[in-house]
């Protein structure tokens, strides 16, 4: 998304200012390849940032889980044996 947003501003830049199609378009595609750039390492830092995130308040939440929630089933129930109540 942001790679297009250069793209886009570098391509009405060159028309407003009256510069040549090809030199417009040249820089409006290298615009294009460096804020596509810029744009997957954004991505790449707040997808960290909201994973770490996510952990954090996993641990906090089972930190604060009252005792015994996260623990084994105080009765343990097995399956029942069909051929024992026919």
């Amino acid at each position: 998304m942001l790679g297009l947003a250069g793209f886009i501003v570098a391509l009405v830049s060159g028309m407003l200012v009256g510069n040549d199609a090809t030199s417009t378009l040249v820089r409006a595609l290298l615009a294009m390849i460096v804020c596509q750039l810029v744009g997957m390492v954004l991505g790449a830092i707040g997808k960290s940032v909201i994973e770490d995130h996510l952990n954090s308040r996993q641990v906090a939440r089972a930190a604060a889980a009252p005792a015994g929630v996260n623990d084994e089933p105080i009765i343990e129930v097995s399956p029942v044996d069909e051929s024992e109540t026919a």
